[in-house]
């Protein structure tokens, strides 16, 4: 498991007083392919390694298949959901971020390529779900959304 406080914070917006620490709300950078997303911190309950998943036979398009986390069952959403199939890096080091289970529901897992970096975000920088970092444009993925969207799909 990949502690949170390992990897690199950096702020989008550097406050005046460097003493002062950042503003802002925390995402965690993570690429898929050769995109650039990332999600909200407090929405990410751990990061561990690549998790195997199992198909499910006539299973909703986005569900890539269904792994164990200590025992547990977890739903890991198919990567081609959120992005443009491309090729994967073959320097990546694959990682599975999962997310706080809503309300007893199933647990969620995404699959990536490599974590990228914790960065600081005001909140006057996103726009319409995106914003631009060390000149890369960084999609951001509403986890509220995207499991709403998954509602009334069995798995």
């Amino acid at each position: 498991m990949i502690e949170l406080e390992e990897l690199p914070v950096v702020a989008e917006t550097a406050p005046d007083d460097l003493t002062e620490p950042a503003s802002g709300e925390k995402f965690i950078s993570f690429e898929i392919g050769e995109q650039l997303f990332c999600v909200a911190a407090v929405s990410v309950q751990e990061v561990v390694h690549p998790i195997s998943p199992a198909a499910v036979p006539l299973g909703p398009p986005w569900l890539l298949g269904l792994g164990a986390l200590r025992g547990e069952p977890v739903a890991l959403i198919d990567p081609s959901t959120v992005a443009v199939p491309s090729r994967l890096f073959a320097n990546g080091k694959p990682k599975t971020i999962v997310f706080h289970s809503l309300a007893n529901r199933t647990q969620f897992a995404l699959p990536v390529d490599s974590l990228r970096e914790i960065i600081v975000v005001e909140p006057k920088s996103l726009k319409s779900g995106e914003f631009v970092h060390d000149g890369r444009p960084i999609k951001l993925i509403e986890h509220d959304r995207l499991f709403n969207s998954f509602e009334g799909t069995a798995i």
